[in-house]
């Protein structure tokens, strides 16, 4: 084997490692970067499904924050001289009173019923006095409210940095490898070696 062919393999030898050194260090790094994303998604997902449970948790609290006595003694007040649930449900189907009662345990129902009411022309005051007249403290009330707009604020700003957050499949990851594999070996064979023969025929043509 002359010293001329030696080099050559050499060099292919060389050209070969650089190749499957790119090749392997690009893929991994992809694979990384994916990986990171999965687990970093995972985390929050997992902070997600905290909040939404607390949320959850929060409104059932709140129905049976009063003391059982109270539910069970609980009257609707008079709006004028008449009952609130009897005067209503005339008008709107709202079910039976025990219904009626269930229904406004949640403050996001009474203030429903109570944007209506005011809406259709009831005097009920302010939602605080309203609150009051049900037997229910505004206080606490305002405090559920404050409370489930900071877990819904928190929720929102979750779900779009996890819709933010772009993971390939594992179909989409063999893809794009393949892709790479195919576009290295353009580059660093067929490519090259015209490459090559473009500068060899570029000297030749200049030789005299």
């Amino acid at each position: 084997m002359t010293p001329k062919i030696k080099k050559i393999i050499a060099r292919e030898v060389i050209i070969v490692t650089i190749y499957l050194l790119v090749t392997s260090v690009t893929i991994f790094v992809i694979w990384l970067n994916n990986h990171n994303k999965e687990k970093y998604t995972d985390g929050l997902t997992g902070h997600l499904n905290n909040l939404e449970g607390e949320l959850s948790l929060l409104q059932v609290n709140y129905q049976f924050s009063l003391p059982a006595y109270k539910q069970k003694e609980r009257r609707i007040p008079s709006i004028g001289e008449l009952n609130l649930y009897d005067s209503i449900s005339n008008e709107y189907d709202i079910g039976t009173l025990s219904e009626f009662l269930d229904k406004i345990k949640i403050p996001d129902r009474r203030l429903v019923l109570y944007n209506k009411l005011f809406s259709d022309g009831y005097n009920l005051g302010t939602f605080a006095h309203f609150e009051q007249r049900l037997g229910f403290e505004p206080a606490k009330t305002q405090q559920y409210f404050s409370k489930r707009a900071y877990l819904n604020r928190w929720i929102t700003e979750y779900k779009a940095n996890i819709s933010a957050i772009n993971i390939k499949s594992q179909t989409e990851l063999s893809s794009l490898f393949l892709t790479l594999f195919i576009v290295f070996s353009i580059i660093f064979y067929p490519l090259r070696f015209l490459v090559i023969s473009l500068i060899w025929a570029f000297k030749t043509l200049r030789t005299k």
